[in-house]
C-alpha cells in the first residue's frame, strides 16, 4: 500500500485501514510537535467527522490532538483553528491508525485547508508517522503545547505527503430526479371519467 490522497492521506470519505507501508518520519520534540497538510476539500463536502493518522511503529502512550486550520493565504501557511477540534485522545503504544471520529467541524467545499495532528512533549524519538517525499504536497510543522491558534509560525516546511486524513460528509452533487409517475396516474383518470360516463 501507498500514500495516496483520497485513500489514506488528505480528505477521504472512507477510513484507511491498511498500512501505507511508507517511510517514517519522527514527531520529537520537548515542545511537541504539530504536522499540518495542505489540502483542498471536495466537491460537495460539508463537514469533518473524523480525522486521523498512521502511527508508523510502536511508542509509549502519549496524548494527541487534532484538528482543522483555514489557509492563511498571505503567508501560505495554517490560519485560525476551526471550531470542533479534539485535544485529549489516548494514542496508544503501538503500530497503526489513530483517529478520533465523532466530530462535527463545518467546511466548505473546494476550500484549502490545513488538517492538523499534534503530540504531546516527548523525550523520546519513538513516535513516528508514515510520509512520502512529493513536490507537489506541502507540510508545516509546529513546535508547542497544544494546536495553536492562531498559527503563529512554522517551524519546518516541507514538500511531502503524510499519513494524515479528514473524513468528510456531504450532500450529493446531484440530487436523484424521480420521475413524476402521479401525472400519468392523474392523466388516466381524466380519461377514464368520460369514457365511465358514455357507458351508463
Amino acid at each position: 500500500m501507498a500514500l495516496v490522497t483520497g485513500t489514506n492521506c488528505g480528505f477521504v470519505t472512507i477510513s484507511p485501514t491498511a498500512d501505507p507501508g511508507e517511510s517514517k518520519a519522527i514527531f520529537y520534540s520537548t515542545l511537541g510537535v504539530t504536522y499540518a497538510t495542505k489540502n483542498i476539500s471536495p466537491s460537495n463536502a460539508t463537514k469533518i467527522t473524523e480525522i486521523g493518522w498512521y502511527a508508523g511503529a510502536n511508542s509509549p502512550e502519549a496524548n494527541f490532538e487534532v484538528g482543522i486550520y483555514s489557509h492563511n493565504v498571505e503567508d501560505n501557511r495554517p490560519g485560525t483553528l476551526l471550531l470542533g477540534a479534539d485535544l485529549t485522545n489516548e494514542k496508544g503504544s503501538t503500530e497503526g491508525w489513530k483517529k478520533v471520529t465523532g466530530l462535527n467541524i463545518p467546511i466548505t467545499e473546494n476550500t484549502i485547508y490545513w488538517i492538523a495532528v499534534q503530540i504531546a512533549p516527548s523525550s523520546t524519538w519513538d513516535t513516528k508517522i508514515d510520509y512520502v517525499n512529493d513536490a507537489g504536497e506541502e507540510r508545516q510543522s509546529h513546535h508547542g503545547l497544544t494546536l495553536p491558534d492562531p498559527w503563529v509560525e512554522s517551524a519546518s516546511s516541507w514538500a511531502a505527503k503524510y499519513a494524515i486524513y479528514a473524513k468528510v460528509e456531504g450532500f450529493p452533487s446531484h440530487p436523484e430526479k424521480k420521475f413524476p409517475w402521479w401525472i400519468i396516474g392523474i392523466g388516466a383518470i381524466i380519461l377514464i371519467i368520460p369514457l365511465l360516463k358514455n357507458a351508463k
